[in-house]
């Protein structure tokens, strides 16, 4: 469904991952691709994280991932789905013809989505702003060092590689070849990597070849295909789901293809599965927002006086401030080419939606969405999409958003399981990472001159042995 109104989060920790293992391994072996974020203690020296030479980017990174630790992962896991008709169509078309019918009016996925706390069990570095930021966002440290799944740093040590480990949950997915998403996704890649699969090799060349092997199907990083792709106003991760999250309805009332999604419901597992709120309240008619936008966190996803900011961070009211000034804009435009047409009275919801840049920058922005509102939805607050990090919410937010830049970008269909860049005409969006401040990104693509790891070749030969 475009109107989801809640994600269902499963919470993974060390009293219930055997219980759960199943679960994730099904998960992660029949999606189409996979979504991951991590909560971390620390990142270390910004500065040397925004060094102009990647080379010591990648450096600073490696330093980092010896000292600090992930604290919590999350995984969304994105299973291409189809509902009886689909399935009964099947029958009658093959092949490329038939997954386009299929998807003549959705895209559908079935998700599952884990938040799976983590504990290091080797010393490592909490930065006091690090500590800040997730206390002030609810994350419970207590819960953590209590329930938190262990792991250790490096290479493999002797006689753990048959147990049921984070380590073990990284190789089964290495070796479902299934492809990746991230946000912003260097430091990530990198703490997987030394976390859960090697020690990290000395130079970023080396590095990119090993991943390259890794993730044979890709790595996607949904801030590149933002700022390089939509080249939305801002490309943090809150702002960019809640922007495609409303694209979205706009495109299932329009009658264009959408992402239809589905959710397991988990009847048997009550004590561990959150629901996040994620509704977009609908109203009935227009209500005048008179909140003032903070620009700083409106701009880039924060703002240095955090909570006690008296500007809304608030990304509804964030969206609809762009959506009034894109009208205003629109009006000017409209002046200056002697259009007088006033624009038609509506009485449906107002609800300004981002313009698909795929489609062409000429489509007209929708205003309203006709669907009827309930009187008690009416006095409903929007959603305030702050204060809800989790590292399983935001994979989903990230899972979701490459979900809708698919369907934008998609030159062709396949009735493949698993994402193939290659087959849906993607190869533009795919192995390449963001770089802050730069206007090229990483190209995850082996260089001739570069080699892979000795430890990597033996890692990989062990994982892949498993099957």
């Amino acid at each position: 469904m475009a109107f989801f109104k809640s994600v269902p989060i499963v919470e993974v920790n060390k009293e219930n991952f055997v219980q759960l293992w199943p679960t994730l391994l099904l998960s992660i072996k029949n999606s189409y691709f996979v979504a991951i974020d991590l909560e971390l203690s620390g990142l270390g020296n910004r500065k040397n994280l925004n060094a102009r030479c990647i080379e010591d980017r990648y450096k600073a990174i490696a330093e980092a991932v010896s000292s600090r630790a992930i604290i919590s992962l999350g995984l969304s896991c994105f299973r291409l789905s189809t509902n009886d008709d689909t399935s009964k169509n099947q029958e009658h078309c093959n092949g490329e013809e038939c997954s386009k019918n299929n998807f003549e009016k959705s895209f559908r996925f079935l998700v599952q989505t884990f938040n799976i706390l983590v504990l290091c069990s080797e010393d490592y570095t909490v930065e006091p702003d690090s500590l800040k930021f997730l206390v002030d966002h609810g994350f419970d440290f207590n819960r953590q060092y209590s329930l938190g799944l262990p792991y250790y740093r490096g290479d493999d040590k002797p006689g753990t590689s048959k147990e049921l480990s984070l380590r073990e949950l990284f190789s089964e997915l290495v070796r479902s070849n299934r492809p990746v998403v991230l946000h912003n996704g260097l430091v990530d890649l990198v703490f997987l990597y030394h976390s859960f699969y090697c020690a990290v090799p000395a130079n970023i060349s080396t590095f990119i070849a090993n991943v390259a092997e890794i993730f044979p199907e890709g790595v996607y990083d949904t801030k590149y295909i933002t700022d390089f792709h939509a080249r939305l106003p801002a490309s943090y991760l809150e702002y960019i789901f809640r922007k495609r999250q409303r694209d979205n309805i706009d495109k299932m009332e329009s009658g264009k293809p959408y992402v239809d999604l589905e959710f397991l419901e988990y009847k048997n597992l009550p004590l561990c599965v959150e629901y996040r709120d994620c509704q977009v309240f609908l109203r009935g008619k227009e209500i005048e927002n008179k909140s003032k936008v903070c620009k700083n966190f409106a701009s880039h996803g924060w703002c240095s006086q955090g909570q006690n900011c008296p500007d809304s961070h608030n990304i509804d009211d964030i969206l609809d401030a762009e959506g009034k000034k894109s009208k205003k804009n629109k009006k000017r435009r409209r002046k200056r080419n002697g259009e007088n047409k006033s624009p038609s009275l509506k009485t449906s919801t107002s609800i300004t939606m981002d313009t698909d840049v795929h489609e062409g920058n000429d489509k007209e922005m929708k205003d309203t969405i006709n669907t009827p509102i309930l009187d008690t939805e009416l006095e409903k607050p929007l959603l305030k999409t702050t204060g809800i990090h989790r590292a399983g919410f935001d994979s989903f937010m990230t899972g979701f958003t490459l979900a809708t830049y698919l369907l934008s970008y998609m030159s062709k269909m396949s009735s493949d399981s698993i994402l193939c860049a290659t087959r849906v005409g993607v190869e533009d969006l795919v192995n390449k990472i963001y770089l802050t401040g730069k206007d090229m990104p990483l190209n995850i693509v082996p260089s001739n001159f570069a080699k892979v790891s000795v430890s990597h070749r033996e890692k990989l030969s062990s994982v892949m042995g498993k099957e």
